[in-house]
């Protein structure tokens, strides 16, 4: 597609603010007022979602190379598995990805 212009950007940018109830106060950006625990859930699941989205393409291929070991299942103990997901940075645009178990 083509390239957004700073307006549509900006405009962009603002209307998800105020889905995720901020306001914009001239050039501050307000958070919202009443934050309860199912609004900061919502929140958080609204983040999830966004960035499942960014690196789902990125990271299609290892889950099934990952589901297709995980399969045969002759080596895998499940309760030795103790999951820990480690954040670290490729060397290249995808930029973080990936998650690791310990057995």
């Amino acid at each position: 597609g083509r390239d957004m212009n700073t307006e549509e950007l900006r405009s962009l940018i603002i209307h998800s603010l105020q889905d995720q109830g901020s306001s914009i106060k001239g050039r501050r950006i307000l958070p919202p007022t009443e934050l309860d625990k199912n609004k900061v859930r919502d929140l958080h699941t609204s983040a999830v979602e966004h960035r499942i989205e960014k690196f789902a393409k990125t990271l299609f291929p290892y889950e099934l190379r990952l589901l297709e070991r995980l399969a045969t299942g002759r080596k895998v103990f499940p309760e030795r598995i103790e999951p820990k997901l480690e954040r670290f940075t490729l060397g290249c645009s995808h930029g973080v990805a990936l998650s690791s178990c310990r057995t």
